[in-house]
């Protein structure tokens, strides 16, 4: 695990992503944490607090592995690392999800039927 401080958007950023194997978020609670989404759509499974992974119910799934303690966090870790098979299991699903969830058709039909309320 290395600390590489503030990265801007780009290429570079999707580059880390991609050279990544894990993203971990500690966060007790964020309005929206839209590194999640970005980890997820680079297939990266997603280890989240149980108190940050209440606040995304709207967008909850299996491709979140929570934790609740220190002890669960390195379980979780542990089970990426050496667990290939369902680390690909847990990758394809985080892509997916991303597909069938924020892919631009799916945000142009959300807006549509938005506007289409009115």
């Amino acid at each position: 695990m290395q600390y590489l401080g503030e990265i801007k958007p780009g290429d570079n950023l999707i580059f880390l992503y991609n050279s990544s194997k894990i993203y971990i978020s500690n966060s007790k609670s964020e309005a929206f944490n839209l590194v999640i989404l970005e980890s997820l759509s680079c297939g990266l499974p997603v280890i989240l607090s149980t108190d940050f992974e209440q606040s995304l119910s709207a967008i909850k799934n299996d491709t979140f592995l929570q934790i609740s303690s220190n002890d669960q966090f390195i379980e979780k870790i542990t089970f990426l690392i050496e667990d290939e098979v369902n680390y690909k299991k847990i990758s394809g699903k985080a892509q997916k999800f991303i597909k069938n969830n924020f892919s631009w058709r799916k945000i142009i039909e959300k807006y549509s039927q938005t506007f289409n309320k009115f």
